[in-house]
């Protein structure tokens, strides 16, 4: 027996995914709100469908020469049709009145359910529906899947974009995905419910932005009544064609298996030719931009830099400039001045969370620009600002960078301190092991302090016993 299931990417968010989490917690209260209406219904349908079944097998020639092959094929519901147009009890019997009656309410109640009324039927569009069908979902194995994927693919996406335009994005990738559901079966009665087409339009989106981002699943499996579990790592840029290719496959079996799988098709493509426009196109490098590659040389740094709007030295640094800061961070991506002048502010006025994002902002940019000599500088300013406090809400990528910058710049005092930071505030980063012998060999080689330098190999052994420095 062979178990696994993702968990989460080794990517870190550089601030928290507040829409992520608020579209699952909103499609969980949804699901449970909605069960007691949807059991209820289904609970009565049934009750009817028994004692229209019963009134039928008491025409027992009936049964057998008109309804026998539709109880071979199991469709049961279709007997209550055939009874209807061919049945042999006399119609003024009470038994036939009965079983009229129920008939009925049964075709009512099943053509009013829930899922019916607010669910995307392919043959019917309506635009309203496509948008309240993500929010549905029929057992809690199907609301599970789809959130658990919206939280590994949606919360790095969101920090990328932010989240309006995360939101707008995940409500069209859901709207093309039933759209392209309804153009591949266009006479599906069939309601489609869930956020998988959305998800699924996420996921292509991050194929793009986060190909070489690594997956983390947990896996299980038992041999010769021996358990074993533990982890391993995939990136992006494997599973999503996999599980892409593998959509296909079931799409063009021809089993009907309850699953929109062309829903899923239609939702990664959207999201795969979205997430390949906004990268490649909608970014071009340059000044205004934040794709120009630092490693094309010095020339493109240079000339982004040169082009950035200068702040005047008279700009107060109150409230009165935010404004304008706002302007210069929107219209200018790689302003990173602007953002720390921003960040500073929203620290004095009390909004830490805002300021530790725009402060990750600015790193980022300085990360790719690879200006080690600006990071110094900025580093040090926050230490002046007292904003060093604001160094464990920086993405663990960052960090480390951060304290490697810090050590080839000889800083081995402040190197180490970041190489602790990230091991005490990422217990689960992909790069702890690292910085763990990086504090070593500063504690050793630069500082000469021999007992923190032993404490520091004694926890490398200790956690990560097959670490080779090869690999630091």
């Amino acid at each position: 027996m062979f178990f696994f299931l993702p968990m989460r990417t080794e990517r870190d968010t550089k601030r928290p995914p507040d829409l992520t989490i608020g579209l699952i917690a909103l499609n969980l209260f949804v699901w449970i709100f909605t069960q007691n209406i949807v059991n209820s219904e289904i609970q009565t349908l049934g009750e009817i469908h028994e004692r229209l079944f019963e009134i039928e097998r008491s025409d027992a020639d009936w049964m057998m020469d008109e309804a026998s092959k539709l109880l071979v094929r199991g469709d049961e519901v279709s007997v209550h049709q055939k009874f209807l147009e061919t049945h042999h009890l006399p119609e003024e019997s009470d038994e036939y009145r009965e079983w009229l009656s129920l008939y009925h309410q049964f075709e009512r109640l099943k053509n009013n359910q829930f899922y019916q009324r607010w669910g995307f039927i392919p043959a019917r569009i309506n635009f309203l529906k496509l948008i309240t069908s993500l929010f549905l979902h029929g057992g809690f194995w199907h609301v599970f899947g789809n959130m658990l994927f919206l939280w590994i693919v949606g919360c790095n996406l969101e920090d990328d974009w932010g989240w309006h335009r995360f939101l707008g994005f995940y409500l069209l990738s859901g709207s093309a995905a039933g759209l392209f559901h309804a153009a591949c079966m266009p006479d599906s009665m069939v309601p489609c419910i869930g956020a998988s087409g959305a998800v699924a339009g996420v996921m292509g989106a991050f194929l793009f932005h986060h190909f070489h981002t690594k997956i983390k699943f947990a896996y299980f499996y038992w041999i010769l009544l021996r358990p074993r579990f533990g982890v391993f790592r995939v990136s992006g840029g494997l599973v999503l064609p996999f599980w892409f290719l593998k959509e296909l496959i079931q799409a063009n079996s021809g089993m009907d298996t309850g699953v929109a799988h062309w829903a899923h098709i239609g939702g990664f493509l959207f999201g795969a030719i979205v997430g390949a426009v906004s990268k490649f196109y909608l970014a071009p490098a340059g000044a205004g931009s934040r794709t120009a590659p630092a490693q094309n040389g010095g020339q493109i740094k240079d000339a982004i830099l040169s082009n950035l709007t200068p702040i005047p030295t008279d700009w107060p640094m109150d409230n009165s400039s935010i404004e304008k800061l706002n302007e210069l961070a929107s219209s200018e991506p790689y302003h990173f001045e602007a953002r720390m002048r921003l960040a500073v502010l929203a620290r004095r006025n009390g909004h830490d969370r805002d300021a530790a994002g725009l402060v990750n902002q600015a790193l980022d940019i300085l990360l790719e620009l690879e200006d080690y000599d600006r990071i110094i500088k900025m580093y040090r300013r926050l230490k002046l600002e007292k904003m060093d406090d604001l160094l464990p809400f920086i993405a663990d990528s960052g960090l480390y960078r951060l304290g490697d910058i810090l050590r080839k710049g000889r800083y081995y005092q402040e190197s180490v301190k970041i190489f602790a930071a990230y091991v005490k505030w990422h217990p689960r980063g992909i790069m702890r092991a690292r910085s763990i012998y990086q504090a070593y060999r500063i504690l050793k080689d630069q500082l000469k302090n021999e007992k923190l330098a032993a404490n520091a190999l004694a926890m490398l052994r200790r956690e990560y016993p097959d670490f080779s420095p090869r690999s630091a």
